[in-house]
């Protein structure tokens, strides 16, 4: 049994733990932050990044399973405050308009950030080594403008909502697949936002 002065023992060493594991965790991310940015995803490996935050390969598996756990917390760090965006737009404005908008907006928001864009996931070709992770991600994305869509309405989550965000969910991962091609055919960056206005028109259409 642990007494009075052990456990006063005790909690110190733990919190120190803990302090620890949290600023190892933080060393990581920001280190691939900084390689991602210097050499893009498919260039950087985990033992640079291990290096680079100053542990070992054995320390960074402690932390993630893979280096693409990196790049999906930040992507998922996004849906919040896009599902928030969608909620803001004016009420007379239909859900494709919203949505649309307020993807504009967070297109200007990311990249006056330091955070990594969402745009990561596919800047360095389609995801296939990273499939198993996309679904969940994706998901989420559409519940999330699904639910924000339903509350600018005031009305219960319906089938139209979910349609709805899975179509624009589907069209921005069209965009970035678009962006990466000409990429990768040796073209320059292109106008993301010119291009997010052409597949949410050709939504439009459909509708």
């Amino acid at each position: 049994m642990i007494g009075w002065d052990d456990a006063a023992v005790v909690e110190p060493a733990v919190g120190k733990r803990q302090a620890h594991k949290e600023a190892t965790h933080q060393a990581l991310k920001e280190a691939a932050e900084r390689l991602f940015a210097e050499r893009g995803f498919a260039a950087t490996t985990v033992r640079d990044i291990a290096a680079e935050a100053g542990v070992t390969e054995r320390t960074f598996f402690r932390y993630f399973a893979v280096k693409e756990e990196l790049i999906v917390e930040d992507v998922a760090a996004w849906i919040p405050v896009l599902a928030q965006r969608i909620r803001d737009r004016p009420a007379g404005e239909s859900p494709l308009i919203a949505i649309e908008r307020a993807v504009l907006a967070l297109a200007d928001e990311v990249q006056a950030s330091s955070r990594p864009s969402p745009g990561l996931l596919f800047l360095d070709g389609p995801p296939a080594g990273r499939l198993r992770m996309l679904p969940a991600l994706n998901l989420r994305l559409e519940q999330a403008m699904a639910e924000a869509i339903s509350e600018r309405s005031g009305e219960a989550a319906t089938l139209r909502a979910a349609v709805t965000a899975r179509a624009a969910a589907s069209a921005l991962r069209s965009v970035m697949l678009e962006e990466w091609q000409v990429r990768s055919a040796g073209g320059a960056p292109g106008d993301i936002g010119a291009l997010v206005r052409e597949a949410f028109a050709v939504l439009r259409t459909l509708e």
